[in-house]
């Protein structure tokens, strides 16, 4: 089933009532509008929960429009005219619809996506929930191969912002690469510019430092292997492609990396 998003319903207002739905005005509710309204319901019941990100007065609005146009399109069938529906917030039902929903959001994490308190810039945070909530979403919608990158991706967005100042100094850094290298979790020292390095050099790193435990370290690095199956080559070598055994088994080691940051 196609995915619904606010904007798209907008958008089938915006054409639907064309010229009508902008201002706040009141829209043409004609009893050949009758179809156009209920298909409006339709779609608005497919709309995701986690994508109403309205504050209570929107969210009533939106709920006194819709059951008002349900009320108004059941009496279709039983009268030539439907009738007038009494404005909303000073607004007719139309306009209510899209003011409240060309605020929504089409994109947000999933139910159950981890809050990640211990990143205090909310944009930052908000950017990691992002991608975060993009992998679990993946896993719901056996995208096997989606969720394996995309949780690695996640692991190491999450590695790198920990392994930054101020976060951590990069004195410590230092010390805690050559320590990596010298347990043998790292055969060559990293490049200075964090955004060189790559997941396994974040995952030692960390390790070493004690950002992460020993379990999260082996399992993140289990993570780092399958994620390396988007490779074909690499892929062909071990006989492996991503599927939901590997997708798991990365959101575990991403888990894992929330679950330390977070105590």
């Amino acid at each position: 089933m196609t995915r619904i998003v606010p904007s798209q319903v907008v958008e089938t207002i915006d054409r639907l009532f064309t010229g009508q739905s902008k201002g706040a005005g009141t829209a043409a509710l004609s009893v050949e509008r009758a179809v156009h309204l209920w298909g409006i319901v339709l779609l608005l019941r497919q709309l995701p929960n986690e994508l109403l990100q309205i504050n209570a007065s929107e969210f009533a609005d939106l709920t006194l429009a819709t059951a008002a146009i349900e009320l108004l399109v059941s009496r279709w069938g039983h009268t030539d005219r439907l009738g007038q529906i009494t404005p909303i917030s000073g607004e007719d039902v139309i306009h209510v619809l899209r003011r409240v929903l060309a605020k929504c959001p089409d994109e947000a994490p999933p139910p159950g996506t981890a809050d990640l308190l211990f990143i205090a810039d909310h944009k930052t945070r908000e950017a990691m929930k992002q991608d975060i909530g993009a992998a679990n979403s993946a896993l719901q919608n056996a995208e096997w191969k989606a969720a394996t990158i995309l949780g690695g991706a996640a692991i190491e967005a999450i590695l790198h912002w920990k392994l930054s100042e101020p976060q951590t100094p990069a004195s410590h850094v230092t010390t805690a690469k050559q320590n990596a290298i010298a347990s043998g979790k790292l055969q060559g020292s990293p490049p200075a510019d964090l955004d060189r390095w790559g997941l396994s050099d974040f995952i030692a790193v960390a390790r070493e430092l004690g950002a992460i435990e020993e379990q999260t370290f082996k399992q993140a690095d289990t993570a780092r292997d399958y994620r390396n199956f988007i490779h074909p080559g690499y892929a062909a070598r071990r006989r492996q492609v991503c599927d939901r055994a590997t997708a798991l088994a990365v959101l575990s080691g991403l888990e894992h990396v929330i679950r330390d940051f977070s105590r």
